[in-house]
């Protein structure tokens, strides 16, 4: 067997340094274009201005509705009030109503099922026999004219051969 060869280790410093150089480059050219393009151009500042401006006149306008009385329509006699009186008005007057459920749920009414089919198929099959077990109302429909419940079909009986 030979002797395995050693060899120096190459040098990390100078991976380490030419990275750096790199780097140092790289954020160089960086500055160099940044500075080139400055911060716009004066239409792209004006038109920022004019952003600026028209948000600030609509943040005013809001603020003005939101707490200043004014008029909606003089001859109906609405006017806009500050949202807080507003909230406070609506709370007082929540305070003072009643709970109720809200959306009640109507039961469908049950429709006993028509008699649309064939003659001749009447007569080929048996007739249904009725259900094993009576069909239950919800207690809203209860009443003395309860329409009767839709029967299931029943498995037609054997035939006999």
């Amino acid at each position: 067997m030979s002797a395995p060869s050693t060899s120096a280790p190459k040098p990390v410093w100078s991976a380490l340094l030419l990275g750096l150089v790199v780097l140092v480059i790289f954020l160089g050219i960086t500055a160099v274009f940044r500075a080139a393009s400055g911060s716009g151009t004066r239409e792209e500042q004006d038109r920022a201005e004019v952003r600026m401006k028209n948000l600030a006149e609509l943040q005013e306008q809001n603020a003005t509705a939101l707490n200043e009385y004014s008029w909606i329509n003089k001859e109906q006699g609405k006017i806009r009030i500050p949202i807080r009186q507003a909230m406070e008005i609506e709370i007082v007057a929540l305070n003072q109503t009643k709970p109720a459920p809200a959306y009640p749920i109507a039961t469908p009414a049950v429709v006993a099922p028509a008699d649309t089919a064939p003659a001749a198929s009447a007569e080929a099959t048996p007739e249904p026999a009725a259900p094993a077990t009576p069909a239950v109302e919800p207690a809203a429909a209860q009443s003395d004219s309860a329409v009767p419940a839709e029967a299931a079909p029943a498995e037609p009986a054997a035939s006999p051969q």
